[in-house]
């Protein structure tokens, strides 16, 4: 079919990706030379070493990301980001997963400072930067066909409403003190039926907004007619 006819990713959430992915790529490289200096007076260590690693890494794939998001390709703007933050995501936490760990969990007496810099932050300001490349990659599918994807969108989000507030309600003491007063043969079928109701809705709902992205992946790549194709009728 004519992609010509197709909407476009609105160029703001193009720039805006790949302006974030270069500034990352850039924190990435400021990353190499400082656990490179690191090593280099043998301050380091084996997590240090990884760290070096993972920082050339990053510093490559957001470079790539960045060029990604600014060619031709409506789907690929969409993947240049989810790889993006994906790559972020792993390469800063994986190194310095035994300091963040022990970070949240109060302290495991591991040193949290390399070369004066706070690894704990380092690594969870890059988790914030991953989250927002994500989002922006949401975005970017959403945008190419937003009729379809906000309707379903909107939709998942409704359906799954219930299931949310029936994990809420399990993390109030006051109905889980009462549900451990009802007596047993009563709990287990009581039980089970919630059990069912939330994973009803969990499928139905995450379905919706499965869909809520492929619609736009699928018109992108031009697998229905835009209108009235194959992807509304089975949504």
């Amino acid at each position: 079919m004519d992609q010509s006819n197709h909407p476009t990713t609105p160029a703001a959430l193009r720039l805006t990706g790949a302006c974030l992915c270069a500034l990352t790529s850039v924190w990435a490289i400021v990353g190499v030379v400082i656990t490179g200096l690191a090593l280099a007076r043998g301050a380091g260590s084996g997590s240090v070493g990884w760290m070096l690693a993972f920082e050339a890494i990053i510093a490559m794939t957001t470079a790539l990301c960045a060029w990604w998001c600014l060619g031709a390709s409506r789907s690929s703007h969409a993947m240049a980001l989810l790889v993006g933050a994906g790559t972020i995501f792993a390469g800063s936490l994986l190194p310095a997963r035994a300091v963040v760990a022990g970070f949240l969990q109060g302290g495991t007496g591991l040193s949290p400072f390399i070369a004066g810099i706070d690894v704990r932050v380092w690594a969870l300001a890059r988790v914030a930067d991953s989250v927002v490349l994500l989002a922006l990659c949401a975005l970017v599918v959403l945008s190419l066909r937003p009729g379809a994807s906000v309707r379903l969108l909107l939709k998942g989000a409704l359906i799954g409403a219930p299931a949310v507030g029936i994990l809420a309600l399990w993390f109030v003491p006051a109905v889980r003190q009462s549900f451990s007063g009802v007596p047993a043969p009563v709990k287990l079928p009581v039980a089970a039926l919630v059990f069912i109701v939330f994973a009803v809705f969990v499928s139905v709902g995450g379905h919706h907004l499965i869909r809520a992205f492929e619609v736009g992946l699928e018109y992108a790549d031009g697998r229905e007619d835009g209108e009235t194709g194959a992807t509304e009728k089975t949504a």
